[in-house]
């Protein structure tokens, strides 16, 4: 017991066929409508995105300056400061390096008296000693 075949005709089949794709393009052209309204949202949060990063740059390449400034500053200072002590220490050797060189010439000048006057010393003895004296 079969149910009797239905006869469709070609036209029919087409009409439906049309049909569907017609509503199937109305829902593709209301998704594509929104995917639209969509990107042009996320264009306007993508804009204010961006106007903030350029802010924050901003804001962060000034406060680099001014702590490059502060930081050049102090070490200028440093710098000046550290270079008068160096002179200062430098100066201070210097002067007892030449007060240690005159020291070492008058012991070289009292060595020198020292040593005629012991050469004489030993020669008087020694001439003691044989009776030339």
């Amino acid at each position: 017991m079969g149910l009797p075949a239905v006869h469709i005709e070609p036209e029919q089949l087409m009409e439906e066929r049309a049909a569907r794709l017609e509503a199937h393009v109305e829902h593709i052209q209301s998704d594509v409508t929104e995917i639209k309204g969509d990107i042009r949202r996320l264009d306007t949060k993508v804009d204010r995105l961006n106007e903030k990063v350029d802010l924050v740059r901003d804001t962060l390449t000034e406060r680099i300056d001014d702590v490059k400034g502060a930081l050049t500053g102090r070490i200028d200072e440093v710098r000046d400061t550290l270079t008068g002590r160096i002179d200062e220490v430098k100066d201070t050797l210097t002067g007892r390096i030449d007060e240690v060189k005159d020291a070492i010439a008058s012991a070289k000048t009292w060595a020198f008296g020292l040593y005629i006057a012991l050469a004489a010393a030993l020669f008087g003895v020694l001439a003691r000693g044989f009776g030339w004296i």
